[in-house]
């Protein structure tokens, strides 16, 4: 195939139909999967819950303590 043929409107005409048709067979495809529906949606809602929650700062009913072993020359306590 020359260059010629491929800058034609023919050419792009029929590369844009040809597109279309890939695009409208992978909807299809799409449609009949139920499991590939549920993922698309379910998915993304699950993971902006979980980095929403993992995001945010507020820290609540997390006990913290601080025990120190060290009797070193650097220890503040006299």
């Amino acid at each position: 195939m020359d260059a010629r043929v491929r800058s034609s409107p023919e050419y792009f005409v029929s590369s844009i139909r040809r597109i279309a048709l890939v695009g409208q067979r992978v909807i299809r495809q799409i449609k009949r999967d139920r499991r590939t529906i549920a993922l698309i949606v379910i998915n993304p809602v699950i993971l902006m819950i979980l980095f929403g929650y993992s995001l945010s700062s507020t820290l609540t009913g997390i006990n913290l303590g601080i025990v120190e072993l060290d009797d070193g020359m650097f220890n503040n306590q006299s």
